[in-house]
């Protein structure tokens, strides 16, 4: 779930398969007229459920990791709400770095 809080600048939470997040990006294109890609970079804090094995080469998986975690990406939004956003992401726990697709609906 996220809002803008003005054209650039979005705050956002989220959970899935394999944690939680809280956090806000920056839009670089977010105050054009036609903006259905926008590079952005954000800043998060976010909880793992769990890392599994095929992630950190360990025969067993562990629970854990809570922290910060920055992401660059570029966004798609069309005019029926519709998004899709590939992103990078440089991490405080965990992995040091990690890649997403996110995939969702903007009301």
């Amino acid at each position: 779930m996220d809002y803008f809080i003005n054209p650039k600048i979005n705050i956002e939470a989220g959970i899935g398969y394999s944690g939680i997040s809280l956090g806000s990006a920056y839009h670089f294109y977010g105050d054009r007229a036609v903006k259905k890609w926008t590079p952005y970079l954000g800043f998060f804090l976010g909880h793992k459920f769990k890392e599994y094995p095929f992630l950190n080469d360990q025969s067993e998986p562990r629970y854990k990791k809570s922290g910060a975690y920055i992401p660059i990406g570029i966004q798609y939004l069309n005019h029926d709400g519709f998004t899709i956003r590939f992103e990078m992401e440089l991490q405080s726990f965990g992995l040091l770095y990690s890649g997403g697709i996110k995939v969702g609906y903007h009301f």
